[in-house]
């Protein structure tokens, strides 16, 4: 039967806190739920705990699968999910007893397809939201993206958001591998928000983050982030041309994978054996080569120069830098620009 919102909660040897989430959605003020917990192979009690939840509410229902990832459980529950909306939460955190109410209500008050609240962690709030509503027709991806991020419109997290089910069914919106994508969360809203316009933010604080020794929030950096946010960008551009999306994938696009560059760099904490490794990889990807050649004899540096102003000199420095890339000159590109 459907209903008003399907929650899903993968979980993976969560035994010590997937009974404090589990708890803070039952308990919801919005009764017309289902909650769908995704045992993604767990070795712990998880299993059982998830099973004992389904006699305890009706509203409850229990998927088990291998082990695959968080991307993969939450895959599995969006095939099952009859939910008009849908969240996706993480099962070592909690939400108010009024967020699903409080989301659900905005949605329908301003007909947005999308509303995000604010998250806690550890108790303090993250961030703020500049406008209740907001209507954004994604035409330049390049150009699009940075705005809204720099606005703090996108969220990073599906976790504190409400989407629309249909569209994400609609355009096959799934997660993608964390091990091959930078990012599987940010890379599911930049899709989402590709084929939406209009988005609702609350300014109350209504998903809470525990973070904790076993949270991916605290595990170690990898070294493969040039290669994984150049994997993020074929993806999402692969999808506005599946789509046939009228939207322009060019010189700013250029502009912004360049930026993701230079963070992937700066997440290396100066191991450069880590950052040349990561340059060799990436270069083999023909969206690399592409968008470095850009930068290095196209126009995708004088654009760059006019997002951030630059001297001469660092205009100069930075279109060398480009040139060392394409060339492979890697040791010499990251002495010289990135560390």
């Amino acid at each position: 039967m459907d209903c008003k919102v399907s929650v899903i909660i993968p979980t993976y040897n969560y035994e010590k806190y997937i009974d404090k989430c589990v708890s803070s959605v039952v308990e919801q003020t919005l009764r017309d739920i289902e909650i769908i917990l995704v045992d993604d192979g767990s070795t712990d009690d998880t299993p059982k705990i998830c099973d004992k939840w389904t006699e305890k509410d009706s509203r409850i229902k229990v998927i088990h699968k291998k082990n695959g990832g968080a991307a993969s459980a939450r895959n599995a529950g969006i095939a099952v999910a009859s939910g008009k909306y849908v969240c996706f939460f993480d099962s070592d955190d909690t939400i108010s007893d009024n967020m699903l109410e409080s989301l659900w209500k905005k949605l329908n008050e301003t007909g947005a397809d999308i509303c995000t609240c604010l998250s806690s962690l550890n108790g303090e709030t993250l961030g703020s939201y500049k406008e209740e509503t907001k209507e954004f027709n994604v035409i330049n991806l390049g150009a699009a993206i940075p705005e809204l991020m720099n606005e703090n419109l996108v969220p990073y997290s599906p976790c504190n958001s409400m989407y629309r089910l249909d569209i994400i069914k609609k355009y096959n919106i799934l997660f993608a591998d964390y091990s091959k994508v930078f990012s599987e969360d940010a890379l599911f809203n930049l899709m989402y928000f590709c084929v939406t316009q209009k988005r609702a933010y609350i300014n109350e604080p209504m998903y809470h983050i525990f973070r904790h020794e076993n949270s991916l929030m605290t595990s170690s950096i990898p070294g493969d982030y040039i290669v994984r946010h150049t994997n993020l960008m074929i993806e999402l551009e692969e999808f506005i041309k599946k789509n046939n999306l009228k939207i322009k994938t060019g010189t700013e696009t250029a502009c912004m994978y360049w930026d993701w560059v230079r963070i992937a760099c700066a997440r290396s904490k100066g191991n450069t054996e880590i950052v040349e490794a990561d340059f060799k990889n990436a270069s083999t990807k023909k969206y690399f080569k592409r968008k470095i050649f850009s930068f290095a004899f196209g126009f995708a540096a004088f654009k760059y120069r006019k997002y951030y102003p630059m001297s001469i000199g660092g205009f100069v420095n930075l279109k060398r830098t480009a040139i060392h890339l394409y060339f492979k000159k890697f040791n010499q590109a990251i002495k010289e620009y990135f560390l």
